[in-house]
């Protein structure tokens, strides 16, 4: 009887705080899925993103005070990546003596500057303009904060941050089918500036939509992989063994038609090249949930997959190359690439890295010191706000040290794809890990020729995709047949 007592008592205690637990993964999902939608402006809207900013505040001092009753655990190499990309703002804003900043590589005109109007030089920071160094660390707060949120959380936050990813996802994608069906409608455009002769969503590019409407396939896909309240067993892990297995790839096929047609209705050339990584990606993703790993175990495994990604890459970019504007697509009828603006400013950014290499000349400080080496020939009515190339945007910024800080933080993002890609048949979290591998790759392939993940919205479903590809920091080890949400529950 004392036994039973002491049963019930354990049981309603644990149903009283598993109320409160259920309503903290409801406010993570909707923070996320606020920080998402508000994020879809540039920087010439800053309002939105600074709401944004301020849910990523509220979002990172929740995360971390709720850390102190978990155990520490050693942070992975994702972690120490996060860690140097901070160190690394610090190194750019701190103050240097005049003897030291004055050396640095491009720094000849403030020092003729600050001797015309001071007669002596100041202390300075390596940035040029250390305020815009500081205004893109403020623009990852959302990013930092989803990050930390589901790195310090448990299977049932993730879960929850996953859901509120595929919130926003589903209000931008009403929002896009509705400016698609009423293009003239002026109260559907939610921006004040926007490409909205092509459905945006809540986005002000329509490149930046495209790549965001291919990130949601494989979230999706990820979701659909793991429903809340089921915990597969062996035998109904078999395609022929549950029905719910065909409903699930019913509705990621019918997904896929949708999102595929609304990038393409983008008229993004990017988005056209990419989209076949995003459905082949997807598709060999699920049936490796249905049958099996998908690539070999051994090193082969991280060279088949950026083989996989190049061989894709190159046929999507050969189709928009080769179709050029002939095609009846939108994303066709645009001009042909040889013409492209990219090839003539690209050269240009390369020549002004040079002349800062190889520190850089400050993070966030792409406009004063491209417009530094800016030939008259190149001059318009209109600047360039960002190189339409990330890599070379950080090697002008940051350097070699943040050259090689990305570089290094693409082949650790490699490395952990390869090992989810050679998870085992029916495991929800391998399969979630694919799918993120996924949503990491297609933003970074896009970076080559645009600048996506300048955006809060995408660099926070990137940063999402990040904290779920590293290692887990759980209290218990992951099981092959468990989701996050089933496993929390059998611990209460």
């Amino acid at each position: 009887m004392r036994q039973a007592a002491g049963g019930a008592r354990a049981a309603d205690r644990a149903a009283t705080e598993a109320r409160p637990v259920g309503w903290r993964n409801g406010a993570w999902a909707l923070a996320l899925a606020g920080m998402i939608i508000l994020g879809g402006g540039n920087w010439t809207m800053p309002l939105p993103r600074l709401f944004a900013q301020a849910i990523a505040i509220g979002v990172l001092m929740a995360a971390i005070a709720g850390a102190r009753d978990r155990p520490a655990r050693p942070l992975a190499t994702v972690d120490w990546l996060v860690v140097a990309m901070l160190g690394l703002f610090f190194v750019h804003v701190a103050p240097m003596p005049p003897q030291l900043w004055s050396a640095l590589p491009g720094r000849g005109l403030a020092v003729l500057s600050d001797r015309a109007v001071f007669g002596t030089l100041p202390w300075r920071s390596l940035s040029l303009d250390p305020q815009a160094s500081l205004r893109s660390l403020l623009m990852l707060l959302p990013a930092l904060a989803t990050y930390l949120t589901v790195r310090l959380g448990d299977g049932a936050r993730r879960m929850a941050m996953l859901g509120g990813a595929l919130l926003a996802g589903l209000a931008g994608v009403s929002l896009a089918v509705a400016q698609a069906m009423l293009p003239q409608a002026e109260f559907l455009r939610v921006l004040p500036r926007g490409d909205y002769a092509w459905p945006v969503g809540f986005f002000a590019n329509h490149n930046h939509q495209a790549i965001f409407l291919l990130c949601l396939l494989p979230l999706v896909a990820a979701r659909l992989a793991c429903p809340s309240g089921y915990t597969p067993s062996p035998a109904e892990r078999s395609p022929a063994g549950h029905s719910s297995v065909g409903h699930s790839t019913t509705m990621l096929a019918i997904a896929g038609a949708l999102l595929a047609a609304l990038t393409l209705a983008t008229a993004s050339r990017s988005g056209a090249a990419l989209l076949p990584l995003a459905l082949a990606g997807t598709a060999l993703g699920w049936r490796g949930h249905m049958h099996g790993a998908v690539l070999p175990a051994g090193r082969s495994a991280r060279m088949a997959l950026l083989l996989g990604l190049s061989v894709t890459m190159l046929l999507g970019v050969s189709l928009v190359w080769g179709l050029g504007g002939d095609g009846a697509l939108a994303a066709f009828q645009r001009r042909a690439l040889p013409v492209d603006g990219r090839f003539e400013f690209w050269p240009i950014t390369i020549d002004a890295a040079m002349r800062f290499w190889p520190i850089g000349a400050g993070i966030g400080t792409f406009i004063e010191a491209y417009e530094l080496y800016e030939p008259l020939s190149a001059l318009g009515p209109l600047y360039l706000n960002h190189a339409h190339n990330d890599f070379l945007e950080i090697l002008l910024e940051a350097g070699v040290p943040g050259l090689v800080l990305a570089l290094v933080g693409c082949w650790e993002l490699l490395r952990a794809g390869a090992r989810a890609w050679r998870g085992q048949p029916g495991d929800p979290q391998a399969t979630i890990r694919r799918m993120a591998t996924l949503v990491l790759a297609l933003p970074i392939l896009h970076s080559l020729v645009d600048y996506p993940l300048r955006t809060v919205a995408i660099s926070c479903l990137f940063a999402l995709a990040a904290a779920l590809v590293a290692p887990e920091r759980d209290d218990q080890p992951d099981t092959p047949s468990d989701c996050p949400v089933e496993r929390k529950r059998k611990l209460h």
